[in-house]
């Protein structure tokens, strides 16, 4: 056993100075600072990155809009030199406030999200942001028959099948969207499989 064990720390030894240069500390670097105003505070989502390295995100607060006591939040884009840009303010009604959930990104460059409040009712919406900049809601929902909470599932788009899980008075909602925006409930234990 004490064979084995001065071989093994030999080992390590004598292969240190080859594996060193390669488990040296990660560098963390600030890539931009929200200054709570017009850009937006309170990131609270991942990011998407295009082709070209641009990181594009959400912030639950902060924008330009007064419709919101801390602001409604913004959509923004990261560019590679670290400036942003705010692509949308979100202003409540009709497009939604407070966007937690990550964005997805279509193969066109669109980006989808969710609000988890604001829209036509007070229970969010889901959205679309085109390339050239247009925001459209494509679905503002209605409170307990289409789901409370808004926050799409990682890696799915919201603006097709398959788009998003929320709660329904305590029990999980798979809710998704039609090709028409139209919305389609999946409540466990109720309709096709249950």
């Amino acid at each position: 056993m004490r064979k084995a064990a001065f071989s093994l720390i030999a080992l390590l030894a004598l292969s240190w100075p080859f594996v060193a240069p390669w488990v040296q500390a990660q560098t963390f670097t600030v890539l931009y600072s929200f200054t709570g105003g017009a850009d937006g505070s309170s990131p609270q989502a991942g990011l998407v990155r295009d082709k070209r390295g641009n990181l594009y995100g959400t912030t639950a607060q902060g924008g330009s809009s007064a419709n919101c006591f801390l602001g409604c939040g913004v959509v923004f884009k990261l560019d590679t030199w670290g400036n942003e840009t705010v692509l949308h303010t979100f202003t409540n009604t009709p497009d939604g406030a407070l966007p937690l959930a990550a964005l997805v990104r279509d193969k066109t460059g669109n980006l989808y999200g969710t609000t988890a409040s604001g829209g036509t009712s007070v229970y969010g919406t889901i959205f679309k942001l085109d390339t050239t900049g247009n925001e459209s809601v494509r679905y503002s929902f209605a409170g307990v028959l289409d789901g409370v909470s808004r926050r799409t599932h990682r890696g799915q788009h919201p603006a097709q099948p398959g788009a998003a899980g929320s709660r329904r008075g305590g029990e999980n909602v798979d809710r998704r969207l039609t090709s028409r925006g139209q919305p389609v409930l999946l409540v466990p234990g109720h309709g096709p499989g249950a």
